[in-house]
């Protein structure tokens, strides 16, 4: 991506906030230039942020919940946003704040209000799309042996039925601890252990533990996928930071393939892989975007039975109308409605029933 550069006006304050809510100066003065701000959405927002408050007496550090809802409203007014667009940047910009201010806005009554009035206005996308990953499975089942298949394709492969059948995202396979999981014999089957995944219980980081099992086609076993993968890139040796605490070290899973192996590949890696298995999935109509191997695959059990609680607890998800609400992709069950609605065994039954 080229960069792309802006020059700070003379006298505009240069003071703006990190990624972790602290302030920070970056010192630009007239005739230097922005770079590197265009690596995330928030960092997009970020410059866009700093040029509104180059035309405003406004301190970056400290903004009133007008002077940050005038700044969501201009950008909205001006890109034409819909509303669910317009609460995501609203997000991203109170993340750019000192952690203390951004609590004070999330309470004020005012951004509350702006809040729920967007919220009504989002129209859920339609949940009638079908999605088969029979295409997906034939891809995998082409690539050949773990044994013989190149490292990159074995690789893309044990990620993505380990997000599928795990519920996984990527964040949560690059803080897998290979120090606390264990492959278990003779069954086979593997117990993964997250340090510190997104959710929290309590309030609290923990470690998160699931455990995957053997599938009766060797072809798509996730489990040995995963023991192919670590069998051919050794047993690792080094520790490595936690993704987002380097307090706490783990022994990483997923890595690189080339190089020094021990070392850890980040989330977005791990993204790719899965991505690249994903697009093989058939897509009903096309225009459907690619789904996440976690919504799919807690999808997929879903429509074949599986309880909804079974489903909630694997995936970490806080309750059932979480994952009805953002993570189940398709609406479609497996009862046939018409044969019991329209069943003529059911009437006599029906007739006794109280409507009140």
């Amino acid at each position: 991506m080229d960069k792309q550069t802006r020059e700070t006006p003379k006298g505009t304050k240069a003071n703006t906030i990190n990624n972790q809510g602290h302030p920070k100066n970056h010192g630009y003065k007239k005739g230097e230039k922005i770079t590197k701000f265009l690596q995330s959405p928030q960092k997009k927002v970020e410059v866009r942020l700093i040029e509104f408050h180059q035309d405003s007496p406004i301190d970056p550090d400290d903004p009133s919940v007008t002077n940050v809802l005038d700044f969501i409203w201009a950008q909205a007014q001006a890109r034409s946003w819909i509303p669910a667009t317009t609460l995501n940047e609203l997000g991203i910009v109170r993340r750019l704040l000192p952690a203390a201010k951004r609590a004070a806005l999330s309470a004020d009554p005012l951004m509350l209000e702006f809040q729920s009035d967007l919220r009504a206005e989002v129209v859920q996308p339609l949940k009638d799309g079908s999605y088969d990953i029979g295409p997906a499975l034939v891809y995998i089942r082409s690539l050949g042996r773990n044994e013989t298949m190149s490292m990159r394709n074995l690789s893309r492969k044990a990620a993505w039925l380990t997000a599928m059948v795990g519920f996984l995202r990527p964040s949560d396979m690059a803080r897998i601890d290979l120090g606390q999981s264990v492959f278990l014999e003779p069954a086979p089957a593997i117990r993964l252990a997250m340090v510190a995944p997104k959710e929290r219980r309590g309030g609290q980081r923990y470690v998160k533990s699931i455990t995957l099992d053997k599938h009766d086609d060797p072809a798509i076993c996730p489990v040995r996928a995963l023991r192919a993968y670590y069998d051919r890139l050794g047993r690792p040796t080094t520790r490595h930071p936690h993704p987002i605490d380097p307090r706490i070290s783990v022994t990483p899973l997923f890595r690189r393939i080339t190089g020094k192996s021990d070392a850890p590949i980040l989330a977005t890696t791990i993204s790719n892989n899965v991505r690249e298995v994903m697009r093989h999935v058939r897509r009903e109509p096309a225009s459907l975007p690619v789904p996440k191997a976690r919504a799919l695959g807690a999808t997929i059990a879903a429509l074949a039975g599986t309880p909804i609680d079974d489903i909630v607890a694997r995936g970490s998800w806080s309750s059932k109308e979480m994952f009805y609400h953002f993570y189940r992709i398709s609406s479609s069950t497996m009862t046939n409605f018409s044969a019991i609605t329209l069943d003529d065994t059911q009437r006599e039954q029906t007739a006794l029933c109280l409507i009140s």
